[in-house]
């Protein structure tokens, strides 16, 4: 957070006018990070709405500032899914590993 109002406070002072003037927003981003290998910690199938299927992975959450010109991230989380019976859907066997 103390980086994000740094970088707000130097493009203020560094910027241009019509970035200024342009929309800011706060973006919210669900990113799939996919990986190989089932023996990873606290690893999962989870959904990726771009492809439409369950990959294996976790999904980072990122929320950030858009000034018109930069994406400032402010603060983000890493997160799986745990399915509908709480195994993430793996297996038994693939759990215990």
């Amino acid at each position: 957070m103390i980086f994000s109002k740094q970088f707000v406070k130097i493009a203020k002072k560094k910027g241009d006018k019509e970035a200024s003037e342009s929309r800011k927003c706060l973006i919210m981003d669900d990113t799939l990070i996919s990986k190989t290998g089932k023996t990873i910690e606290q690893i999962g199938k989870v959904f990726d709405h771009c492809s439409r299927k369950y990959e294996l992975g976790r999904k980072a959450l990122t929320c950030g500032f858009w000034d018109g010109k930069s994406f400032i991230p402010i603060a983000f989380s890493a997160h799986n899914e745990p399915g509908k019976n709480g195994k993430r859907g793996l297996k038994d066997k693939e759990i215990k590993k």
